[in-house]
């Protein structure tokens, strides 16, 4: 990544730049020494030998860079997800079996009424939101278990961690909204963009950030990328940050 501050200096300046892969040296025959290293990869480029690898411009790099960090904060919070199942399991709590998901509005609830020290399977069942599949009584039964001072301990700071992640993640989400703000669109968009069609089921994702990815993408590129048969809006932004608006297309030539 030594590579990268010494790029964007040369690109703001002005220059043309090619950011070529070394494997790509190595399939020219000739001669050379590490001394003149330099020299003979200004004979390749001269000779119109090198092919410079694609990097996005500077506002989708940003993009990228914060869409790559959010994803690194996601991953970093999964496994505080998995102890707090684990510390349930340990105390014989049921609850990520009659939930499909402890971490969504129902299971955070009890989560959260259980660390502040409600003990109660009644009571914590009651926390049920009214979109839940599974009945209060199911969810009293699940949380008949044995309430273990360690796992409850662990339980506590793990929530905790999974909170401070989330936090991270709605700051990220926060930044992500800027840079897309501070873009401007690839196309020549018109002064009222078209009313988009309603979301197609399956291309929600509940990690995806809370601002409007759709509109924002079809405000950038002019295309409802969403519209495509199986993509979430979490996914065209991933596809936009890593190749861009611009990717060349390859050659007859190009292997």
């Amino acid at each position: 990544m030594y590579w990268i501050p010494v790029f964007e200096l040369l690109e703001a300046a002005g220059l043309n730049v090619y950011l070529v892969n070394a494997h790509y040296l190595k399939k020219v025959p000739g001669r050379k020494t590490d001394v003149l290293d330099c020299q003979w990869i200004q004979k390749l480029h001269a000779f119109g030998l090198l092919t410079g690898s694609f990097r996005p411009d500077a506002e989708i790099c940003a993009l990228r860079a914060y869409l790559r960090h959010r994803a690194q904060l996601l991953e970093h919070r999964g496994p505080h997800i998995l102890h707090m199942q684990k510390a349930l399991q340990q105390m014989n709590l049921q609850l990520h079996h009659v939930l499909e998901d402890i971490t969504g509005v129902t299971g955070l609830a009890i989560l959260r009424s259980i660390v502040a020290g409600e003990r109660d399977p009644v009571k914590l069942a009651k926390l049920r939101n009214p979109a839940c599949k599974s009945s209060k009584e199911t969810i009293a039964q699940a949380l008949s278990g044995d309430w273990k001072a360690e796992q409850l301990f662990v339980l506590k700071q793990s929530l905790e961690l999974y909170d401070y992640y989330t936090q991270q993640v709605t700051a990220c989400d926060a930044q992500i909204e800027k840079q897309y703000g501070a873009m401007k669109p690839r196309w020549d968009a018109p002064a009222d963009l078209p009313v988009l069609p309603r979301v197609k089921k399956g291309s929600k994702s509940k990690n995806q950030p809370q601002l409007n990815v759709r509109q924002e993408i079809m405000r950038l590129t002019g295309v409802d990328l969403v519209a495509v048969e199986g993509m979430s809006a979490s996914l065209a932004q991933t596809i936009l940050s890593e190749v861009g608006t611009d990717t060349p297309a390859p050659t007859a030539g190009a292997v």
